[in-house]
């Protein structure tokens, strides 16, 4: 796994955003949309030629009267499509799939289908602390931190699209896992290197949390609500591809916590799909290029002041030391901005130093708020190495960092010991002599230090511009001890934001736990409370047709002996779905399980040969199941698919194959149905819930199919559009090659 700091340094690279993006985006949250998108768009010539191709209007000779064609929806539409434009360009994706295996042109028709989303669901509800182009712009870049991620570490990405395509999954946890953060952080991180305004940096980084695990201070909850319920109904709509599968809250459950009227929400979801029809094969053209532009630099402080204030009246030499120093903060600075991590700011002390010292060779180092590592930097005549990983610190460092009475009353001593070996890399191009160490403090702590190798004794010599050594190695200090700071204060809150993403998944995994506790309690009870009634009534309805002769009594009596049976079989069904057996593993091989299935079928079913193939990948590992549960599950995504199917006979398909991941099998169980829509597939795992014609199913099959499945540590989702079908997809484990025959828990 890369290291998140690394991430987060990586993301810092990434070019700043252009002016005209900028124009735009403010553009498009303002009150006067159409004037200012209007003026960005007639900037430039290309951009508008590409939106007036998809926007035509009697007369259009430029945007202003384009923009005055259409009413405000169109105009949103409009300024949302040039945006999506510009950033596609700009986010450096030039071909269709890029290197993270990511369909580009399919993410920002997601985006720009959550823009159009959130904006129309704020015009909806018209309140003041929703602004509808706000809205509009939070719905457009919630995703930001996906493209970023993939354009630093595109290999890695891939990976993590891979995997969770495949486990159906939710792609943050597999992004924390692969590389220390996950794209809501990614892109907060961007949006404040970028100086997007506070609540478009909220609306990025917590629009996938409920607005109850929204801690105070949030400045915009209704308008991340807004745009949460945007991402949700993109996604069950497949408008483009999110890359995301878990939906921890039903788009309906959402929308009546805002208030949404259900009638104007559809309205709404069949305009914006008007929109996705008509725009979204635009975003997949391939864009060209386009430059970017310069990255804000943090203002000088006061102390260059103060050592202005120091030279003031001084001989010409201090003067010209005075001059060195100021020369050196306003570099200093010049490198420094408000992301800027503390390895860079310790490459920038090491430059400062290298000037006010007048040494070539220099190093310099800094310590991480935890005190754990360190970040080192040396500078030489070819100017500052970027250096490496951080480096950890020894309790021999950790003692000398926390004896720090020499330290304060004195600027230059003679490195320690375990600082000598803190910098034994770069010392090596260091020039001879002894190694001197000026600590950097910051509220009475060692934070860092400049180390130089000098033959001259460095305390005599630096003490003659001791007052600008002294006020230099303060805003260093300050630099250092800020920018700590606020690397724990956002680890902070990318904690509780964890906290409360667990939060949420742990209160959908306890409700579904009592659901299903309840549904065991109801069949333990039924069990014992019916079970006795339906056999007496079964046995005297038997006692009674041997007694008798009529024909019509016998057969009414028949009747009334098949309906306790049938009335059993319900109170048995509901026992072994509330308290499954324990399971008993074997290694299963996932051919013979799934012919043993089709002949069964075949046999048993009654179903014909030409409806029911299998597809088997060649020396597959074997499975380590529960061989009779596993084909209980199987039975009944087979049902499923027939039940889809049969009014036009269609085929069903079972095909196994390797999971991306090591480890796991995938069965494929797809049929040419009817196919589900998207509230339908939300409900399909609930215990009870049919969409079949009443008295056709009790709606436990796909529930217990889910229990079976996971159970064994797998996974099973579906995947399903009205009219084309639906696909099963199952992950099972399997023995992992070369690992002693064990199996993949997962």
């Amino acid at each position: 796994m890369v290291d998140a700091a690394t991430v987060l340094a990586a993301l810092d690279q990434l070019p700043p955003l252009p002016m005209l993006i900028q124009q735009m985006l403010s553009a498009a949250a303002s009150e006067a949309q159409t004037v200012a998108v209007a003026e960005v768009l007639d900037q430039d010539a290309r951009l508008a030629g590409r939106v007036r191709a998809r926007f035509p209007a009697p007369e259009a000779g430029n945007s202003q009267r384009l923009l005055e064609f259409g009413g405000p929806e169109e105009n949103e539409t409009v300024c949302h499509f040039a945006l999506t434009l510009m950033l596609m360009e700009f986010m450096g994706f030039g071909e269709r799939v890029n290197a993270a295996g990511i369909c580009v042109g399919e993410f920002w028709r997601h985006s720009f289908a959550v823009a159009r989303l959130s904006a129309s669901i704020a015009r909806l509800l018209d309140r003041a602390d929703i602004p509808i182009g706000a809205a509009g712009v939070a719905g457009l870049l919630h995703d930001l931190g996906k493209p970023a991620l993939a354009t630093v570490y595109p290999k890695a990405y891939a990976r993590i699209v891979a995997e969770t395509r495949e486990m159906h999954g939710d792609i943050t946890e597999i992004e924390r896992r692969h590389l220390g953060v996950d794209h809501t952080i990614a892109g907060r991180r961007i949006a404040e290197a970028w100086a997007l305004p506070q609540w478009l940096q909220e609306a990025i980084w917590l629009h996938h949390l409920a607005p109850d695990a929204l801690r105070e201070g949030i400045s915009r909850s209704p308008l991340i609500a807004v745009v949460r319920l945007a991402d949700t109904i993109a996604r069950c709509r497949q408008f483009g591809v999110s890359g995301n599968y878990a939906v921890y809250a039903s788009a309906n459950d959402l929308a009546r916590r805002l208030e949404v009227d259900e009638f104007a929400l559809d309205a709404v979801v069949r305009s914006v799909a008007g929109d996705d029809a008509r725009l979204g094969g635009a975003l997949l053209e391939t864009p060209a290029g386009q430059d970017a532009g310069e990255r804000p630099r943090r203002p000088r402080g006061g102390v260059a002041m103060n050592i202005a204030r120091m030279s003031a009246g001084a001989p010409a030499g201090q003067r010209a030391v005075a001059g060195r120093y100021l020369s050196a903060l306003a570099a200093f600075f010049g490198k420094l901005s408000q992301r800027t991590g503390l390895g860079d700011v310790v490459a920038a002390v090491a430059a400062a130093a290298s000037e006010v010292c007048e040494c070539e060779h220099v190093a310099a180092f800094g310590i991480r708020e935890h005190r754990a590592l360190a970040e080192v930097r040396w500078h030489g005549p070819g100017g500052c190495d970027c250096g490496g990983d951080p480096v950890a610190i020894d309790g021999e460092l950790t003692h000398w960092l926390d004896e720090t009475a020499e330290v304060t009353q004195t600027m230059v001593i003679r490195a320690p010991r375990a600082l000598r070996n803190l910098v034994t890399p770069p010392r090596a191009g260091l020039a001879e002599g002894d190694l001197w160490v000026l600590p950097i403090q910051w509220a009475g702590r060692v934070v860092g230090g400049i180390l130089l190798v000098s033959a001259e004794d460095e305390q005599v010599r630096l003490a003659r511009q001791s007052d600008e050594l002294g006020a230099l190695l303060t805003c260093l200090g300050t630099a250092i001890g800020r920018t700590n700071a606020q690397a724990a204060a956002m680890r902070l809150a990318e904690e509780l934001a964890e906290n409360n993403r667990r939060m949420q998944r742990t209160q959908s995994d306890a409700l579904r736990s009592r659901t299903l506790a309840s549904i065991a309690d109801f069949a333990a009870g039924a069990g014992h409370e019916l079970n006795s009634p339906l056999a007496v009534i079964s046995g005297r309805a038997q006692m009674l047709q041997d007694s008798i002769e009529d024909n019509a009594a016998g057969h009414s009596l028949r009747l009334i002996i098949d309906k306790a049976h049938e009335c059993s079989d319900i109170v048995r069904e509901l026992m072994e779905f509330a308290q499954p057996r324990a399971l008993h593993t074997e290694r299963v091989s996932p051919a013979e399980l799934l012919h043993g299935t089709r002949e069964s079928w075949l046999k048993e079913g009654g179903l014909p040969a030409s409806r029911l193939t299998l597809e088997i990948e060649e020396d597959l590992p074997m499975l380590v199941v529960d061989r009779g549960l596993v084909e209980v599950a199987l039975d009944e995504l087979i049902r499923n698919a027939i039940d889809a199917s049969q009014a036009d006979l269609g085929l069903i398909t079972v095909r196994a194959q390797r999971g991306v991941t090591p480890g796991l099998i995938e069965i494929v169980v797809r049929d040419t149905g009817r196919g589900m829509t998207a509230a339908v597939q939300g409900s399909a795992f609930e215990p009870f819930f049919s969409h079949r014609s009443a008295g056709r199913g009790r709606g436990l099959g796909l529930p217990r199919a889910h229990r079976i499945i996971t159970a064994h540590d797998g996974h099973i989702w579906l995947e399903s559009r009205v009219g084309e079908g639906t696909d099963a997809h199952v992950l099972l484990p399997a023995v992992i090659e070369g690992e002693g025959g064990a199996a993949a828990g997962r």
